[in-house]
């Protein structure tokens, strides 16, 4: 098992008001927060057991602290990062680590970043020039089968499980909220507390399906949590847009459909027109009356009649019976 002591950041995060508090900070210190429990991660990404966690921090102007560094069963050096958003520095941040890890234990690290958050991964591995190769391994775990990962017994491993690849994420909900459920009360709401945290990085996945749960047999009151709370406003607000965005879309699509219509059909009485004023001479006012208010298929059957008519009222009559108002008296 995996004892050991981690900095949270304890005080950045309770200098802060829930106001002002970085949500970036908040994911950090979460997933910090779950590597005491974590079992099969460590299995899962390097295929080997942990048998020491080290507890090291660096003393520099700029704070340096690993996420993880932990020894393996077959005797190589794991440094692990977890990452929730991008950052353009991590290669240079992974290369700086290495150095001082390999300092300190003489021995270079198997160096991997997972990375949680919902975007997509572009960091980059590695430095390859004439003078230095150097490179970590990335890992999304959106890529990743975590199906370990939810069979483990530790909750930590389950909560990282709920972000990445599973073959039924509604049923993994249900799973880890059965769990939380019979967890003491202080435990539970510390696990919930987490989870709600975790859930703002797949903000339009996972909170509708911890809702689903929400009214499960076992007590869990999730709408008294003010992150569940805010995670589910937020989700309930993007649906929202997204429904808006669809629905000017789909209005947009329609008019400018309807607007082409509108331009053929004038398109085509514009050219009717023409050709009967070439034909029979200006038009009465009835003709063009007729022509504005109609359809692009009586349109189409006027032009045919253009030159077999002897006059103007032939070229509608031909097509249709006309009522007395549609020809001059």
């Amino acid at each position: 098992m995996v004892s050991c002591l981690f900095s949270n950041h304890g005080s950045t995060f309770t200098c802060l008001s829930s106001k002002t508090l970085e949500p970036l900070m908040k994911y950090d210190t979460t997933l910090k927060d779950l590597f005491p429990d974590l079992k099969a991660l460590f299995t899962l990404l390097t295929h080997s057991e942990v048998i020491r966690v080290e507890n090291i921090e660096y003393a520099s102007v700029k704070q340096r602290r690993a996420d993880i560094v932990a020894w393996l069963a077959d005797h190589s050096l794991l440094h692990l990062e977890l990452q929730s958003d991008y950052d353009d520095t991590m290669l240079w941040r992974e290369f700086e680590y290495c150095g001082l890890i390999a300092q300190r234990y003489q021995q270079i690290p198997k160096q991997i970043v997972l990375y949680v958050g919902a975007a997509s991964a572009h960091f980059k591995t590695e430095i390859n020039t004439p003078d230095l190769q150097y490179r970590y391994h990335l890992i999304d775990i959106k890529d990743l089968d975590c199906t370990t990962l939810l069979d483990s017994e530790s909750l930590g491993d389950n909560l990282l499980a709920l972000l990445g690849k599973l073959n039924n994420k509604a049923a993994a909900v249900k799973k880890v909220m059965y769990k939380i459920a019979h967890l003491p009360t202080k435990k539970r709401a510390d696990t919930l507390q987490k989870l709600a945290i975790l859930a703002g990085l797949r903000p339009t996945e996972l909170p509708p399906l911890i809702q689903k749960e929400a009214n499960m047999p076992i007590s869990i009151d999730l709408e008294k949590n003010p992150l569940f709370m805010e995670i589910f406003t937020r989700y309930a607000k993007e649906a929202e847009q997204r429904g808006e965005q669809r629905g000017e879309q789909r209005g947009e699509q329609r008019g400018e459909q309807r607007g082409e219509q509108r331009g053929k059909q004038q398109g085509k009485s514009t050219l009717l027109r023409r050709q009967l004023e070439k034909r029979f001479g200006p038009l009465p006012p009835w003709a063009s009356t007729r022509l504005e208010t109609a359809n692009p298929l009586q349109l189409d059957e006027w032009g045919l009649q253009i030159f077999e008519a002897n006059c103007l009222e032939e070229v509608f009559d031909k097509t249709e019976n006309s009522g007395p108002e549609s020809k001059p008296s």
